[in-house]
């Protein structure tokens, strides 16, 4: 492959999709359609999809994708994923002779997190999963801008780290892209974990733990355990980032065989900050490093 046809590949859109893993990721029943159709992206937004999309119906609080899914095929949308307790509602004997993609799952929620699993597996990308009680938005930006300067990076857009949220930014994968940073939050236990497991972190960050969420989790301790389940769906040759300084992640860092790397201003943080100064809205500090010190002064407080 020559350097034109290689910039072509890597500024193609995103990566397209056949019938055949969609099927294979969600475990589905192909209900009509070839197995072997191409697709040009997921979605879930009746409102702006476009032809080539596949279509996922999914049941929100306000409003159902399966009653849109007719009015989308008769306007050109040839592939559809509903839930199988559906089936019986919709036209899908009218879909199997247009040749519709039809395919039935469980929980099309759940399927959703299943196509993003899969497409953060076949990009062979880098991922960092960032969560925490505070700091998690800035982390990750901080963390985006940094690697930018090298990479082609993939980064969560505003609040999209819930389990609707973070699918929708992994199919926004490109071929470009070598590194995800990835933000992750919750309200109950097992978000954290469904999260990590459809994102597959090389690198898992806790920024802190603290009283947040208390109304869904009910103590601190169920917060550092909820915020732990990060740990256990890093990838095994993976690295937890963890704040040295905060009492809860250290009892949670004596939980996980991962690769620990502290920071912090604690001396059993691996990477610290020293001399911190604070002048207006700027601060400056030294960074101390295992083998060297860096002197480092940006515009941003805290």
């Amino acid at each position: 492959m020559n350097i034109v046809q290689q910039t072509i590949k890597n500024n193609r859109p995103k990566i397209s999709w056949k019938s055949a893993e969609i099927l294979g990721a969600t475990k589905g029943i192909l209900l009509s359609g070839e197995i072997d159709r191409f697709f040009l992206d997921i979605s879930i937004d009746s409102r702006n999809i476009s032809a080539g999309d596949f279509f996922v119906a999914i049941k929100g609080a306000v409003h159902d994708g399966h009653n849109f899914a007719d009015d989308l095929i008769k306007n050109g949308i040839s592939g559809v994923l509903i839930n199988k307790n559906n089936i019986k509602c919709l036209p899908c004997l009218e879909w199997m002779k247009k040749g519709v993609v039809c395919i039935a799952v469980d929980d099309t929620t759940k399927a959703l997190g299943d196509l993003a699993a899969f497409n953060r597996k076949r990009s062979e990308i880098s991922v960092a999963a960032i969560t925490g009680s505070n700091g998690k938005t800035t982390t990750r930006e901080m963390t985006s801008s940094i690697l930018s300067k090298r990479f082609c990076v993939l980064s969560t857009r505003g609040n999209f780290n819930n389990e609707i949220g973070l699918p929708l930014t992994l199919f926004r994968l490109k071929r470009c892209h070598k590194w995800a940073v990835l933000e992750l939050g919750m309200n109950s236990p097992g978000e954290i974990g469904r999260l990590a497991n459809i994102c597959s972190p090389d690198i898992g960050v806790i920024t802190n733990i603290g009283p947040a969420h208390l109304e869904g989790l009910g103590s601190i301790e169920a917060v550092m355990n909820a915020k732990g389940e990060l740990l256990g769906e890093i990838e095994p040759v993976g690295t937890a980032v963890l704040n040295a300084d905060d009492p809860y992640i250290m009892q949670l860092a004596k939980r996980t065989s991962k690769n620990i790397f502290f920071y912090g201003l604690s001396e059993k943080a691996d990477v610290k900050a020293d001399s911190i100064k604070r002048i207006g809205q700027k601060i400056s500090f030294i960074l101390v490093l295992p083998e060297e010190k860096i002197s480092i002064s940006f515009g941003a407080a805290g």
